[in-house]
């Protein structure tokens, strides 16, 4: 059961523990091997220089993830909250019923799709969310009231397919390899020079050797918002769970994030559905996602179903 409560925090205990114990082997690298390698005020300039560039490089790298991961966070907020919408527009419609039906249906398709997609995958919702303008086609206009509701309708459809192109394109703003390899340059560079520096103390070899882990944590974070790796759940999940709440349909989460599920949701499996208990349409769903040339063929076609 405690295991449970600690699960979520799980990668960031051992990024600690990694963290302390690559500090350790590092103070007893310097403390048994001798490593001198250049004459004193040579090594002091060289050392300086590098740890510029690097402390600039990575300033540069990390705003620059950090305004992508706050720009998908909030263009994906946004997008699902005019998802949310679309209920009660559809609702003031004067003859609604199969229109909601049709809704929910597209709303279903969405949330599903959007679970099971990583943020480099854009390309694979497009043709979900364009779905949503085929809505459009069984509107009956009978009073000045669904005339305006059908403007007000096309214009958060528009709105909410012009946030998944900007997702798509911001999802594949990835860095190249030249970057990344200028960056363990210069970390590299930085970690043998701190190696080489003479200590006169305990005190100053352990205040040393912290610059090496503190330069793989720097990466590691630099990375991690790169890839999104720890920001999918926190900014999609609990969204795409909204939907499910307010179309009436069991939850559902993938099985390699159901660590990230409160653990009152996850004991309970009456609550949610995971992909081995998909059935029908939403099946369908899953298994086209798995074929990824499925959706380069359609991804830009409009697919009314």
């Amino acid at each position: 059961m405690r295991f449970l409560h600690i699960r979520p925090y799980l990668t960031s205990i051992i990024i600690t523990i990694l963290f302390v114990v690559s500090w350790i082997a590092f103070i007893l690298i310097k403390s048994n091997i001798p490593t001198n390698y250049l004459e004193g005020s040579s090594q002091g300039y060289v050392l300086t220089v590098t740890t510029l560039l690097f402390s600039f490089l990575v300033g540069h790298y990390f705003n620059s993830r950090y305004e992508r991961y706050i720009m998908i966070r909030d263009y994906h907020i946004s997008r699902h909250s005019r998802c949310l919408a679309l209920i009660d527009i559809v609702h003031s419609f004067s003859d609604n019923v199969r229109l909601t039906e049709k809704l929910f249906e597209k709303l279903s398709d969405i949330a599903i799709i959007d679970e099971l997609c990583s943020w480099s995958e854009g390309y694979i919702e497009e043709p979900y969310y364009r779905n949503l303008y085929c809505l459009l086609d069984d509107i009956e206009i009978i009073s000045d009231k669904d005339l305006t509701n059908y403007r007000i309708l096309y214009d958060k459809i528009n709105e909410i397919n012009d946030f998944t192109r900007k997702l798509n394109s911001l999802g594949r703003d990835k860095f190249g390899f030249l970057r990344w390899l200028l960056l363990a340059s210069l970390a590299s560079v930085i970690i043998l020079l701190t190696l080489s520096m003479p200590t006169s103390n305990f005190i100053n070899l352990a205040l040393l050797m912290l610059f090496p882990p503190i330069i793989f944590l720097v990466i590691y974070t630099i990375n991690s918002y790169q890839n999104m790796t720890f920001h999918k759940e926190s900014t999609s999940m609990e969204i795409n769970e909204k939907l499910f709440d307010e179309i009436g349909k069991k939850r559902f989460y993938k099985k390699n994030r159901l660590r990230f599920v409160r653990v009152d949701i996850r004991k309970n499996r009456e609550l949610y559905r995971t992909e081995d208990e998909l059935t029908g349409r939403d099946k369908d769903i899953y298994l086209d996602y798995l074929d990824k040339d499925f959706y380069v063929n359609r991804s830009n076609k409009r697919q009314c179903n």
